[in-house]
């Protein structure tokens, strides 16, 4: 797991607040209790919006240094989210990020939005993931 202070930043309006953990930022909407960008559903409480921009922030953080093999390389394996950073034949396998239990404990919206998310994820600009050639 990645370490960082443990420190969380709010800055910002309602509409378009930028929650900062794991030194990396998601920008938020506390008017509708939402990850901006993730439009399948708000969140039941702030407590939940602040969880699931955490979680994100997270990802950010652990992906960072994880050369991508694909455009998209956030996918659903099984249930649970990966990402596609291991080369064919390679030996290796693909990082896992989260397991769906442990994401239906966090966040039971993203749960059942699960690949909504992986989207979400996929669609963030920049990526926040190392890019190769053939995925830039």
């Amino acid at each position: 797991m990645p370490t960082s202070d443990k420190k969380i930043e709010l800055t910002g309006t309602l509409s378009a607040a930028t929650f900062k953990t794991y030194d990396q930022t998601t920008t938020i909407n506390l008017d509708t209790k939402s990850l901006v960008g993730f439009t399948p559903a708000d969140f039941d409480s702030y407590l939940e919006t602040f969880k699931a921009a955490n979680l994100t922030n997270r990802i950010k953080k652990i992906c960072a240094d994880k050369e991508a093999k694909s455009e998209k390389p956030f996918y659903l394996s099984g249930s649970d989210i990966t990402f596609d950073n291991a080369n064919i034949f390679s030996g290796k396998f693909d990082t896992e990020i989260l397991e769906s239990q442990t994401l239906k404990t966090l966040s039971p919206v993203l749960y059942k939005y699960k690949q909504e998310y992986c989207d979400y994820l996929n669609a963030i600009t920049p990526p926040f993931w190392k890019e190769t050639t053939t995925t830039k």
